[in-house]
């Protein structure tokens, strides 16, 4: 099956929402699914399997969210449609703007 997981916030392992996220990520490729991600992590850029959109600036919380180690999306309607182009399922990690400029595209 290929399955796209859509995170708007992903980077290094030290969060809850990234590792959940790695953690279904690894799960469904043991299991022999092709899995392509959907995320604003720049250090994923031109890694097979990973589909990179701009990240979304906050101005002055900018700070913040970096402290926290992750990069929040800011959808690319192009790499949208392309991540979901040959998706059997996507599944979206969180309510947020990449996500649901995902729903609308995959519905």
């Amino acid at each position: 099956m290929n399955i796209t997981v859509v995170c708007d916030v992903l980077g290094d392992e030290t969060n809850g929402t990234t590792v959940a996220a790695m953690n279904l990520i690894k799960h469904l490729k043991n299991s022999g699914h092709n899995v392509n991600v959907l995320c604003a992590d720049q250090t994923k850029l031109n890694k097979e399997g990973y589909f990179v959109v701009p990240n979304r600036s906050f101005g002055i919380l900018n700070k913040i969210v970096e402290k926290n180690h992750v990069t929040i999306a800011k959808p690319d309607i192009d790499v949208v449609e392309a991540s979901i182009k040959n998706a059997d399922h996507v599944h979206i990690m969180m309510p947020f703007p990449l996500g649901i400029a995902t729903l609308k595209l995959a519905l």
